[in-house]
Order: C-alpha cells, then structure tokens, then sequence
C-alpha cells in the first residue's frame, strides 16, 4: 500500500497497534491510547514497574523512512511535557516516576513489521 496524506492516519494507528503489542509483550501495561489536549498528542502510556512512560509512535514504509532521533525535536519533546502535565493534573498524580520513550517502526508495503527501534527515556 501507498502511504498519502489521506490515509496516513491509517499508518500511524497500525502503528500504535504494533508498539501497543510489543510494549505488552515487554511486560508493560497500557494504560490509555491518543490521549489529545489542544496543541499536543501522547500516542500510548503505558506502565512498567513503578513507572508511567509516555510513547510517541512514528511510523514510516520502509521507502520513506528516516532515523528516529531525527523526529525527535525540542518543539516534539515541549508538546509532549504540556501534554503530560495536563494529564497528570487531570488524575491527581503527584509523585509518579516517569519518561518518554519514541518508538520508531518501519513496515513494508504490505504490512510487514520491517524494524522496530525504541529509544527509552529520552
């Protein structure tokens, strides 16, 4: 499949499926999914141990492709920080321990999970 504008909505929720899946079978558990506030998104979080941690997905085919850390950008990381801190506002959370983490999938044409790369408390 082609991936345009139109359907990479599509893309991006298999992909969040495909981290979803991998985090679980790394013993995490999620906890919500495409929490949105106004200017800011966090794709999955999820718990481990003590720990909350708060996913960005990037999905890419494996002809458009590029490295992970390079999404990762400071205006990313800042939305993320406003995104979390409203979600822990909005649950009384107070002393939780917690990080972000990017997960980066490339699949092929067809699906196929080509790479997964996860890149843990950034």
């Amino acid at each position: 499949m082609t991936y345009n504008k139109r359907n990479r909505k599509i893309l991006g929720n298999i992909g969040e499926d495909i981290a979803s899946q991998y985090l679980k079978n790394k013993g995490y558990e999620i906890i919500e999914k495409n929490y949105k506030i106004w200017g800011g998104e966090i794709d999955i979080i999820a718990k481990k141990n003590d720990s909350l941690v708060f996913c960005e997905v990037k999905t890419r085919t494996s002809e458009s492709w590029e490295d992970i850390e390079d999404t990762i950008t400071d205006q990313k990381i800042e939305l993320m920080i406003n995104a979390i801190e409203e979600w822990f506002a909005r649950r009384n959370y107070n002393d939780a321990f917690w990080q972000i983490d990017f997960i980066g999938i490339i699949l092929s044409s067809k699906n196929k999970v080509l790479k997964i790369e996860h890149l843990e408390d950034i």
